[in-house]
């Protein structure tokens, strides 16, 4: 999960860059096409896999020098900015930040008491900008005292002496590789359908096989898996008002059912939003503590439904949401 992130020199943004901070657990980007909303969410996807560990048989992911880099940059350099909170999601590297100052926290950085952002090349390695090694370093300059910063640089850097300025340069090096966030992301394309077979699951392809593993779950998940699938169906029993409303995934058909007062359809007779809905709520049931990127759930939706959706993945599921919409009737 992340509090929030600033993007500079990708796609449609130059090197001042969008800032999304102060993130909740479900966060839309309202606005009109081209104007950026779904690079943001391609942007965190990208970080995502550039930041994770990869096997010797995967591939890392690479950079389109085409499309890419924002085309108004002549640097071609892609930078972005962590914030970390006190009270958010990255509370554990914040706390882990503010440790070796202890009581002197509030002296040193008192504008960022609580908050605070931290910017890097877009890359593997994670590379701290020198600009803002060298904007955190004055900070501790300022606000430090030599032997409070020699006292730092003997927890931080496992060194005492040197200059001043070396130790807040320093100092301020090894407060930027603390911050290690990892994180999964999961996108729900515009395109939605439901199919037995695809690679793309939380955009319907391969649904039906994923949620007949739910409804006849293996010993080893078999808790697991029956609440995924009782949750989905209480999203459907919600949905629609019926309380006996569930859904049957057939052992030899591509296709699920839909039962209702006694009757049983195909899920597609019940209306192509009823569908999409099917699919997205059974998307986020199936993952837990990932990023959601969704691009334009609203898609085929009466605003009730929208807020049905919303109010879904609020009560019902552990992941943090980031929403591509044109739609202000979500919330």
């Amino acid at each position: 999960m992340i509090d929030g992130i600033s993007i500079h020199g990708y796609r449609s943004f130059g090197q001042k860059g969008v800032y999304a901070s102060d993130l909740s657990k479900i966060n839309a980007f309202i606005g009109k096409n081209n104007s950026g909303k779904s690079n943001i969410l391609r942007f965190i996807a990208l970080l995502a896999d550039l930041t994770k560990p990869h096997g010797l048989n995967e591939r890392s992911p690479t950079l389109d020098p085409l499309i890419d880099y924002c085309l108004h940059d002549i640097q071609k350099l892609i930078t972005y900015g962590i914030q970390v909170k006190a009270d958010g999601f990255t509370n554990n590297i914040f706390k882990k930040i503010q440790e070796p100052f202890g009581d002197e926290w509030d002296k040193v950085f008192p504008d960022n008491k609580n908050s605070m952002w931290l910017f890097y090349k877009l890359s593997e390695q994670r590379e701290p900008l020198d600009d803002s090694i060298i904007a955190l370093a004055q900070i501790i300059s300022k606000n430090c005292r030599p032997s409070f910063t020699n006292h730092l640089t003997s927890i931080l850097c496992q060194y005492t002496g040197g200059s001043d300025d070396g130790r807040a340069h320093d100092i301020s090096k090894a407060i930027h590789k603390r911050v290690n966030i990892n994180f999964t992301v999961s996108t729900i394309e515009a395109f939605r359908r439901i199919s037995d077979s695809g690679e793309h699951v939380l955009s319907g392809s391969g649904l039906i096989k994923e949620l007949r593993k739910l409804q006849s779950p293996e010993l080893s998940q078999y808790d697991a898996g029956k609440k995924r699938f009782r949750d989905i169906n209480n999203f459907l029993v919600s949905l629609l008002g019926i309380p006996d409303a569930h859904l049957e995934i057939p052992a030899e058909k591509d296709e699920i059912y839909v039962t209702l007062d006694n009757k049983v359809l195909p899920l597609g007779s019940l209306g192509t939003g009823i569908h999409e809905l099917i699919i997205m709520a059974a998307s986020v049931t199936l993952v837990d503590n990932s990023i959601f990127c969704i691009e334009e759930p609203e898609i085929h939706l009466h605003p009730d439904l929208q807020k049905k959706f919303i109010n879904y993945i609020a009560a019902h599921t552990s992941n943090q949401y980031l929403i591509a919409t044109h739609s202000n009737a979500l919330f």
